[in-house]
């Protein structure tokens, strides 16, 4: 299938869980961000697709919303989000400004996953605002994770793990 297709079809491609992984691998290279994000979504993208797709750089919003995307997909591997991770800066995180709001996201995403980095959770967590790791704390599911956010500076975080726990 060539690839320079209507952007509708090649969105519906990219959404359909009866794609191929192999279809979808070619659609993630595809020059249109909404497809990319679609891909990165979708239940039956490999994820060696996903760790291809993770970016090195995540300055604008096409690129912010793949990213998150991928850190929303319950199968991307640690690597992926690593990658992602990495790619954040502590500018771009830290801090209460409403232009922040995405990149903070995408790092809460990372740090909730399952397959959470958790070298690059640490990172994250110290840049991030308390509001934003209490969020965590409510969400974050790999034990390693977990045990970062008990010792967290804040009492508001802790006391929101603490809650989880007893709700558990």
């Amino acid at each position: 299938m060539a690839l320079t297709e209507d952007p509708e079809r090649l969105s519906r491609l990219a959404t359909d869980p009866a794609t191929s992984p192999e279809l979808l691998d070619q659609l993630a290279d595809s020059a249109l961000p909404f497809v990319r994000e679609a891909v990165a979504l979708n239940s039956h993208v490999t994820p060696a697709t996903l760790l291809a797709m993770a970016l090195n750089a995540i300055d604008g919003e096409p690129q912010l919303r793949v990213a998150r995307a991928i850190a929303r997909n319950p199968t991307a591997p640690e690597e992926a989000l690593l990658k992602l991770g990495d790619a954040l800066r502590e500018d771009q995180i830290s801090g209460q400004r409403r232009e922040l709001h995405g990149h903070q996201e995408l790092a809460l995403l990372i740090v909730e996953h399952v397959h959470a980095p958790v070298g690059a959770a640490a990172r994250l967590l110290a840049w991030l605002p308390t509001g934003v790791r209490t969020q965590c704390a409510r969400a974050a599911r790999r034990p390693e994770v977990l045990t970062l956010l008990a010792a967290d500076r804040s009492a508001r975080v802790r006391e929101a793990l603490g809650k989880r726990t007893q709700a558990e």
